[in-house]
């Protein structure tokens, strides 16, 4: 969980995120990073992450539809990872996200700098 701190260091939100990066991909300051992440509120990052362009994905039915359980992954031949490094991000009051405190989930994920949080 990475803390979104205000001006004053205080925590307002934490941010679940999951990265993948590919290994041997030459200069690293060269290679392009996305970040994704779902709308929300509601809607976590899972949805792209396992079913559009994270490395794996759930296998479904070939008419599209879930088949039953367990669910299996499998890799992703759609995946993203062969040309970007990626960051899925749940938005505040998504997935594993929460704001620190109630009053604080509708601002939290519209404070998130990128820029900033990408340079550490």
């Amino acid at each position: 969980m990475m803390p979104i701190k205000n001006r004053d260091g205080e925590t307002e939100a934490r941010i679940f995120f999951m990265a993948y990066t590919l290994d041997d991909a030459g200069n690293r300051s060269r290679r392009p990073l996305t970040f994704s992440f779902n709308g929300g509120p509601g809607s976590a990052s899972v949805w792209l992450h396992l079913g559009a362009i994270g490395p794996k994905r759930v296998r479904m039915n070939p008419d599209g539809t879930m088949p039953a359980p367990p669910y299996e992954l499998v890799d992703n031949e759609y995946t993203w990872l062969n040309q970007t490094d990626l960051v899925f991000i749940d938005p505040v009051g998504t997935g594993y996200s929460r704001a620190a405190r109630p009053e604080l989930a509708s601002d939290a994920l519209r404070k998130v700098d990128f820029a900033a949080v990408s340079r550490g």
